[in-house]
């Protein structure tokens, strides 16, 4: 298969990365390992290079970890060499997924070949919870148009347009990646789901998530319950204004 994918790793993740050869080993699917920005290590000067606190409204209502700073930056890498390379669509996977190798190779090759310039395709690794406005039927799943699209960027299908187009809009970013992209008035993408999904997340397996979260008392919990919720309200509401003006696909 032509479609290439490429691996988001942090070359400190030797567990992950050794998971992820052994799974691109169980298909015909070019793997290419990208190094992963490692947000830890990244200078005052580089973090704010592109991401800059409160720059979009709603106001992201959490502090952004540099973990997660960092995998924005290297999702924005992927997007900047399929640019440079002029790569017409490319698969971007996490390195703490698997997944069905007959079932993913089947998506895959059917987007490849149907998938629409602009496209960018989500594998969920959990069910999607909301609104639809759009289903389409494939070999054996839906791509399901969500009116709020689901959090987790673990396997995506991304065209050379939408990659142009995320470029564009997230050159200063306030949140993490899987955020941005549920405001699709902000990129110009409204992502497709796939379901159901030949992937899942091994995380746990593999040792847990590598963008470290900080231990939080009860307090600190509730108020971010009920921080949460009000910005959820304030996306669901501009998501669904967003998705009455998109015309069907």
């Amino acid at each position: 298969m032509n479609l290439p994918a490429f691996v988001i790793s942090l070359e400190r993740a030797k567990v992950r990365r050794a998971h992820m050869e052994r799974l691109a080993s169980l298909t015909s699917i070019p793997f290419t390992f990208i190094p992963a920005v490692d947000g830890r290590a990244l200078s005052a000067a580089e973090t704010s290079r592109h991401f800059r606190a409160n720059a979009i409204r709603p106001h992201y209502p959490f502090k952004i970890l540099p973990g997660e700073i960092g995998c924005f930056l290297s999702h924005r890498n992927v997007w900047q060499r399929m640019v440079d390379e002029n790569i017409d669509r490319a698969l971007v996977l996490e390195d703490d997924i698997t997944f069905d190798p007959a079932a993913f190779e089947t998506a895959a090759n059917f987007l490849a070949h149907t998938a629409r310039d602009e496209d960018y395709v989500q594998f969920l690794v959990r069910p999607h919870r909301g609104p639809v406005f759009q289903r389409e039927t494939g070999p054996g799943f839906d791509f399901v148009r969500p009116v709020l699209p689901s959090l987790r960027t673990s396997a995506q299908f991304v065209t050379l347009g939408a990659a142009r187009k995320l470029l564009h809009a997230t050159g200063t970013f306030d949140r993490p990646v899987d955020s941005v992209l549920q405001m699709g008035w902000l990129t110009g993408i409204t992502p497709t789901h796939i379901w159901p999904s030949p992937v899942r997340t091994v995380e746990a397996e593999l040792g847990g998530s590598t963008i470290a979260v900080r231990p939080r008392s009860k307090a600190e919990k509730i108020r971010r319950e009920i921080v949460r919720f009000i910005y959820r309200v304030q996306i669901k509401y501009k998501a669904g204004r967003h998705a009455a003006t998109i015309a069907p696909r």
